[in-house]
């Protein structure tokens, strides 16, 4: 209130502490500076933003993958700053246009080379899931291969979450649940 009632330099003065007290540099505006969350695959390392969609991706790859999967190449690994942290030059082999940051990579691409598997993975923490638009767009951008499957799989932190986003999860995809206990729910039609 000072603020608008003062005049001249008193006012230039009040105007620049303010700004200097609320500015991008202070602590409480500085959290997209936070590396905090460490993430690591293979021999790779990586420093990534704490945020909750970032924390999802960091558990597909540390407690999911190796669980499901065993042996495993990530081929692809996004951070929600720098979309493209980890690009593994076999990813080439996947990809039919090429690789493009702009082409909405998914947050996660692995290979299990045992299974022959290829899994295309998604974080959600507000929005996200593979829906039929999604799905389409990656076989679009991973074309299909020859004896290679696929697994399209929406990382949740919980039920509440999944349940904002039940409705529209693709059939022939799946959703982790990360929760107390890990959950993983297909959406597979029967054969009948």
């Amino acid at each position: 209130m000072k603020i608008l009632v003062t005049k001249g330099k008193e006012k230039t003065k009040l105007i620049n502490a303010w700004k200097k007290k609320y500015s991008a540099d202070t602590k409480t505006d500085n959290w997209r500076r936070d590396k905090s969350l460490k993430v690591t695959f293979a021999q790779f390392h990586y420093q990534i933003h704490p945020s909750p969609h970032n924390y999802l991706s960091k558990i597909a790859v540390e407690k999911f993958l190796p669980a499901i999967e065993g042996q495993f190449e990530i081929l692809y690994f996004s951070d929600t700053d720098d979309k493209s942290l980890h690009i593994a030059d076999s990813l080439k082999d996947f990809l039919g246009m090429g690789f493009d940051v702009h082409k909405h990579m998914p947050d996660v691409v692995a290979y299990g080379s045992k299974s022959k598997t290829l899994f295309f993975i998604e974080s959600i923490a507000s929005a996200g899931e593979i829906n039929d638009l999604r799905k389409k767009e990656l076989d679009e951008l991973f074309p299909v291969q020859t004896g290679i499957r696929r697994r399209y799989v929406s990382v949740f932190m919980d039920r509440k979450v999944f349940r904002k986003f039940s409705e529209t999860i693709s059939n022939g995809t799946e959703a982790w649940i990360l929760n107390k206990v890990p959950h993983i729910i297909s959406f597979w039609p029967l054969n009948t």
